[in-house]
């Protein structure tokens, strides 16, 4: 609900109690979750990852909202050889990079409107770190 002041207040009660998956937010469980978050966030999140499981990501936005940094780690058992993810408008279509070592490089990826695949080795327990600008900022 919206209170008076226009603060958001989101519930989304999840029983863990009598769970028999790993996999707690599978499918309807995240989509619920991902919306009750863009909805309190009142717009898109930033950055998520749409296709694997078992991964942790953060990310942080400049202050103007030009540049996103990203930082994914694979906790999974395998390695992820591209990843997926729902980026917000603002991003959509923009430079994407990839840091490698301590040098960023341009990332090799592919936008299919919100949707960018980033195609590279992600072996278990280790990073990728992305950076995103706006389109049309340098």
């Amino acid at each position: 609900f919206v209170n008076g002041l226009g603060g958001r207040v989101g519930v989304l009660a999840l029983d863990l109690r009598d769970a028999i998956t790993p996999n707690l937010f599978a499918f309807r469980k995240r989509d619920l979750l991902v919306e009750v978050c863009e909805w309190l966030a009142d717009g898109h999140l930033p950055i998520r990852v749409v296709d694997r499981p078992n991964v942790m990501l953060l990310a942080n936005e400049d202050k103007g909202r030009t540049r996103l940094f990203s930082h994914l780690v694979n906790l999974s058992c395998d390695v992820q050889p591209s990843v997926s993810f729902a980026v917000a408008p603002r991003y959509a279509g923009g430079a994407v990079e990839i840091l490698d070592g301590a040098t960023w490089k341009s990332a090799d990826c592919g936008w299919k409107g919100r949707e960018l695949t980033v195609r590279a080795d992600v072996p278990v327990y280790k990073t990728l770190v992305l950076r995103l600008k706006r389109k049309g900022t340098d």
